[in-house]
Order: structure tokens, then C-alpha cells, then sequence
């Protein structure tokens, strides 16, 4: 049995012909069609976490103009936009209010969009999460790290915080278990 292509997305009439730009581990899929010349339908389809639903949910309100889950009976957001520059700059919207420090542990770029897109999502996590590095006050942060190496030393922050808080945890846990147990149960420390 084939593999399911975790950056295809059918779209309304299931011709997959949206370029997904990027999916997190519970599957929300960020992705976009020119379904005119130079307009653009951009879509946000929410994964399985209720949670992650819900917080897209109020960044992509029917008043900022996004179509919403339940509308012909589709579980998505879409917006149209017209011209390249518009798209760019709603997909680096997308990536500040939809996502946090801890999503970006998760997500998986398209190797295979665009690289103006996907290049433009990674720049503007990258400049969040040099901030983030900054603010933590990690050591030797800047803006010449590369994404890998921000999300590995932010996530080894975390895993170490998190270790500290959860009762009875060790540091061999795997960070998304550690993430379950506080997001199970109250924590103890600071």
C-alpha cells in the first residue's frame, strides 16, 4: 500500500491542485491555489488537536474575511487574495498568529513548494525564533543560526524545563510526552 502524501491537500472539488506549504505533526496543513491568474485561495485545513483547532479558530474569523469550517460542509478556513505579495504576506501572518515556539518543533515544510513560499514561512519563524532564543537569553543566539539548530537548542530548553515541573519525570522522556502531562495535569515549580 502506497503512503499517503502528507502534503496533498484535494481542495473543494478534489482536484489537488493546492501547493501545501507546510503541515504540523497533527495534521493542520497551511496551503494555497491560483485558481485565477494571480489570485490566490489560501486554505488552513486543522489537524486532529482540539486545541490547535480552536486557537486557529480565532485568529481566522468570518470578520477578517476567512471562510470557516462548516461552510459547504468543508472542515477548513480559505481566504482569497489577489497578487503574489498579498499571498506572502497572509502566509507570514498565518505563521506568527497560528503558531507558537512549541508548534514549530512540529512542522514539516514541503520540500516541493515553491521555494518563495516556503522560503518566506521559514524566514519569518526563523526571525521568531531567534527572538525566542534571545529571550531566553540563549548564549551565542543570532541570526546566522539556521532553523535546525534554533529549534534544537529551544527544544532542549524546554525538555528541561518541563522535566523540572512534571512530577516523577526523568530526562529521558521524549518532549511531546512531556508536553501531554502538563497539558493532563497541573505541574508543580515556577
Amino acid at each position: 500500500m502506497a503512503k499517503k502524501n502528507p502534503f496533498h491537500m484535494p481542495g473543494t472539488e478534489g482536484t489537488g491542485e493546492y501547493t501545501v506549504v507546510l503541515v504540523t505533526a497533527d495534521g493542520t496543513k497551511v496551503g494555497y491555489r491560483e485558481y485565477q491568474p494571480n489570485n490566490f485561495r489560501i486554505r488552513v485545513e486543522p489537524g486532529s488537536d482540539a486545541a490547535a483547532t480552536a486557537k486557529i479558530a480565532v485568529a481566522l474569523t468570518r470578520t477578517n474575511g476567512w471562510k470557516q469550517p462548516g461552510d459547504s460542509d468543508e472542515n477548513r478556513f480559505s481566504k482569497v487574495r489577489e497578487g503574489v505579495q498579498a499571498l506572502l504576506d497572509t502566509l507570514g501572518t498565518l505563521a506568527l498568529n497560528l503558531f507558537d515556539v512549541a508548534d514549530y518543533y512540529d512542522i514539516r515544510f514541503n520540500p516541493d513548494a515553491p521555494r518563495r513560499d516556503s522560503t518566506h514561512m521559514e524566514e519569518v519563524f526563523h526571525r521568531s525564533l531567534v527572538s525566542e532564543a534571545r529571550r531566553r537569553k540563549l548564549r551565542g543566539a543570532n541570526s546566522r543560526w539556521k532553523l535546525p539548530l534554533l529549534v534544537s537548542r529551544l527544544a532542549s530548553i524546554e525538555h528541561h524545563e518541563l522535566v523540572m515541573k512534571v512530577p516523577g519525570a526523568n530526562k529521558r522522556w521524549h518532549l511531546r510526552t512531556l508536553r501531554a502531562k502538563v497539558a493532563a495535569a497541573p505541574v508543580t515549580g515556577s
